[in-house]
């Protein structure tokens, strides 16, 4: 992580030892991020950053668009590489049994089509707006799962806020992590994100493992990744009517649709998001890094050491 001092110490003292080191922003280069306390962060970055930044061994971005806009900040980078973080294939085997569980404990019926949205509450990944479309939406036939921890919006007053709207289809259930989190993706039918600002979208991802559609704001960094994958919805804006009209698009789907965009994507997350797909091609990236570091890359092929 940038834009602390442990980044600068630990790159100080790897060159002292001659040794390659790393740099994975986790969106920090992100110019959203200087957005606020900009000042501070520019400072920083030109005392400090952008020379760790450029003399790094690497740095490693989830998708290209992090990486394009890591250098609208840093300028033209020459040592990057795109890595997108392994997801690990979610096991469908007890879907319906867990569906049903969860829908009973939340008086969703069967019949109803359920959105689900992970993540923290917090107004930069537009809840309120995710809420207020399905909440508002002219059908009732689509209900929405919340599932995350408090941030700048609280969930009990979220809960007030829908309660006064008379909207008794958006459902809040907390921070859940681990295998119970999993049971909320199968007990869905999709899946919603309208951030402004996502640099991967681990949640995105864990819903195409699940086998889930997905409905994503354009800026989420994962969508051109994925747009030809044609696994959900893609929305060219966030603006009211395409959010209407995508959610009524998923509302009246068949059912061979909506598992068909699933598969899809969930085939993507198996293939190109594998645990050993993203060892293999680290491992590489670090034998080819330190072979060169020590001067012998004449001995290296692929990136593997010989």
């Amino acid at each position: 992580m940038l834009l602390q001092y442990h980044a600068q110490w630990a790159a100080t003292h790897a060159r002292e030892l001659g040794i390659p080191y790393w740099i994975v922003p986790h969106g920090t280069l992100d110019p959203y991020v200087f957005s606020y306390r900009a000042m501070r962060k520019r400072w920083w970055m030109k005392l400090v950053g952008e020379r760790l930044v450029h003399e790094s061994a690497r740095v490693l971005f989830a998708t290209r668009r992090e990486s394009a806009k890591a250098e609208s900040v840093v300028g033209r980078l020459q040592n990057t590489s795109t890595l997108p973080w392994p997801v690990e294939s979610i096991p469908l085997a007890d879907k319906a049994e867990r569906r049903a569980a969860i829908r009973r404990t939340l008086g969703i019926p069967e019949s109803e089509r359920v959105l689900l949205y992970v993540g923290r509450l917090q107004r930069m990944k537009r809840l309120i707006e995710t809420v207020n479309a399905v909440g508002s939406a002219p059908h009732h036939g689509v209900s929405l799962i919340v599932v995350g921890p408090d941030g700048d919006l609280k969930r009990s007053e979220m809960e007030e806020f829908c309660q006064a709207s008379g909207w008794s289809n958006i459902h809040f259930t907390g921070p859940i992590y681990g295998n119970e989190l999993f049971d909320f993706y199968k007990a869905a039918d999709g899946f919603i994100s309208l951030s402004m600002k996502e640099n991967f979208g681990h949640s995105v991802a864990e819903a195409l493992a699940a086998g889930l559609p997905i409905i994503l704001s354009p800026s989420i960094d994962l969508v051109p990744e994925i747009t030809d994958v044609n696994c959900g919805w893609m929305l060219p804006s966030t603006s009211e009517e395409t959010v209407a009209d995508a959610i009524h698009d998923f509302w009246i789907a068949s059912a061979e649709l909506l598992a068909e965009l699933g598969a899809r994507g969930r085939h993507w997350v198996r293939t190109v998001l594998s645990p050993a797909a993203f060892e293999e091609h680290l491992r590489r990236l670090a034998c080819s890094d330190v072979s060169r570091y020590r001067g012998d890359t004449e001995h290296v092929e692929d990136g593997e050491p010989v």
